[in-house]
C-alpha cells in the first residue's frame, strides 16, 4: 500500500491533470482515506474549468484532525504571506515524505511576520524570542480578547514554542537540526491559533 501511495504522489506531481487530481480526492474521500490530494490547479476548477486539462503540481497529503483546513481556508486566507507561510508548513508536515525541520522553520516565519508589526514593530530582523520576550516584558501594552489566554498565557506559549531551537542546538534564525514530528506539529497548531488570533484583531494595544 505505501508504494502504491508513493506512485500516486509521483504521478499528481508530474503526470496527472487537475481533472484527474480531482476525481482521485473524490474516490480517496468517498473511501475514507487517510489521504487527500493537494493540487495548485485543482482548486481553481470551479470557476475555470478549462483548467481541467492543465498539471495538476500536487501530490498527497495526510488528511488532518479537526477543522485545520477551514481556518486556512476560510479564515487566514487574507492573511498574505503568513497564510502562505502556514500552507507551506502544513505541506511539509502531512505530506508523503514529511519534512518537519522545514515545517517548523515555515511556522515561525508565519508567526514572525504576521506578529511583529503588532509586538515588536521596530525590530529590522523579528524573531518568535523576541516577540515572546516583547509580551513577557511588557504584558500590558496589549489586550487578548480570547477567553482563557491572557497575554502572559500567550507569552508562555510562544517562548516554549521558540525554545524547540535551544534545546537541538540551533542558535540562528532558522534551525538547522532536526526538529521531530510531534515538535513540528505543535508549532504548527501554535502558529495557526496566534495568526487568527492577530488576523481577527483578537489581540490589539491596550486602550490608554
Amino acid at each position: 500500500p505505501h508504494r502504491a501511495l508513493d506512485v500516486f504522489d509521483y504521478i499528481l506531481a508530474h503526470v496527472a491533470t487537475a481533472q484527474e487530481a480531482a476525481a482521485l480526492d473524490r474516490l480517496l474521500l468517498d473511501g475514507r482515506s487517510a489521504w487527500k490530494v493537494v493540487s495548485h490547479t485543482m482548486p481553481l476548477l470551479a470557476a475555470n474549468p478549462g483548467l481541467q486539462s492543465q498539471p495538476a503540481e500536487g501530490g498527497l497529503e495526510r488528511r488532518e484532525i479537526g477543522d485545520v483546513d477551514a481556518v486556512l481556508t476560510e479564515s487566514l486566507s487574507t492573511a498574505g504571506t503568513a497564510h502562505e507561510y502556514l500552507v507551506k508548513a502544513r505541506h511539509d508536515l502531512f505530506r508523503r515524505d514529511p519534512d518537519p525541520t522545514a515545517s517548523y522553520a515555515e511556522s515561525m516565519k508565519a508567526v514572525e511576520g504576521i506578529a511583529a508589526p503588532l509586538f515588536t514593530p521596530k525590530a529590522s530582523k523579528p524573531t518568535l524570542g523576541m516577540i515572546a520576550a516583547a509580551i513577557r516584558d511588557a504584558p500590558g501594552k496589549w489586550t487578548s480578547h480570547v477567553p482563557g489566554i491572557d497575554m502572559a498565557h500567550l507569552a508562555s506559549i510562544l517562548s516554549q514554542t521558540w525554545a524547540v531551537q535551544d534545546r537541538h542546538g540551533s542558535t540562528g534564525e532558522n534551525p538547522v537540526v532536526r526538529v521531530t514530528f510531534d515538535e513540528a506539529l505543535a508549532a504548527f497548531h501554535v502558529a495557526l491559533m496566534v495568526a487568527a488570533m492577530i488576523h481577527h484583531d483578537l489581540i490589539q494595544h491596550a486602550a490608554t
